[in-house]
């Protein structure tokens, strides 16, 4: 087994315990014992707390780790984790414009499933004004827009 199999393993195992616990948190925290209610009032109370979901804590920390790359702030191990679109084609298209990263061709479910390929999607999806921000000023404005995507998706279900 790879290296590279040996860490995702550890990464889904460490996620489900994590998403496991918090939904025994939030049971205990709001004394929640019907259980055909438990999903509804736990994504109601999440809301009123705002407090992020387990996937949603994922991207905030890819997101944090795509910014801190795009401002040069990342030793020289991570020099080759990306590349921006405008450095690949010499096209002025509106997904270079916006300092998205370069999506590679991958083929396997394993290299699709990465956090470099996972954070390409998410960065492209932050709007232009949100990348730009200082690293001081990243992490809280970016918790906040994750907040407000997550009650609209909440809502719109």
């Amino acid at each position: 087994m790879s290296t590279f199999q040996i860490e995702r393993k550890i990464q889904i195992m460490s996620i489900t315990q994590i998403k496991q616990r918090m939904t025994v948190e939030i049971k205990a925290m709001f004394w929640l014992t019907r259980m055909t209610h438990t999903i509804r009032i736990k994504e109601m109370k999440m809301h009123l707390l705002d407090i992020l979901t387990v996937d949603n804590i994922y991207r905030l920390e890819v997101l944090k780790f795509s910014h801190s790359w795009h401002n040069g702030l990342l030793p020289k191990v991570f020099d080759n984790t990306f590349q921006y679109a405008r450095k690949i084609h010499r096209y002025n298209t509106r997904y270079t414009a916006k300092q998205n990263f370069y999506k590679y061709k991958i083929r396997k479910n394993a290299g699709k499933q990465s956090v470099s390929y996972m954070a390409i999607d998410s960065w492209k999806d932050l709007p232009s004004s949100l990348k730009e921000l200082s690293v001081f000023a990243f992490p809280k404005h970016i918790k906040c827009y994750l907040l407000s995507e997550q009650k609209q998706n909440q809502f719109s279900t």
